[in-house]
């Protein structure tokens, strides 16, 4: 949702790969958002959410950068068939 960078808002979570002058996030600053979004995901088990392929398109990262992040993810949490080898 336009105006909303991080975090719940409605039925979607941001988070976000991109600064607020469009410049892309370190890899070290995009997990520390992951990791913030894994302890929500986690702490709201009756939520389900399907995560976009986020970092690999506009932000120019690759599924093996970004993907790993999210392999401690709580079984809420549904991802694309790409990362499918990077979240065993």
């Amino acid at each position: 949702r336009y105006g909303v960078s991080v975090g719940m808002c409605k039925q979607s979570y941001a988070i976000p790969t991109k600064d607020r002058y469009l410049e892309t996030l370190g890899i070290g600053k995009i997990s520390d958002y992951v990791d913030e979004f894994l302890h929500y995901a986690k702490s709201n088990p009756h939520l389900i959410f399907v995560v976009t392929k986020i970092g690999c398109g506009l932000a120019g990262y690759s599924d093996s950068e970004i993907a790993p992040l999210f392999k401690y993810a709580s079984t809420n949490c549904v991802f694309h068939l790409d990362w499918k080898e990077y979240l065993e």
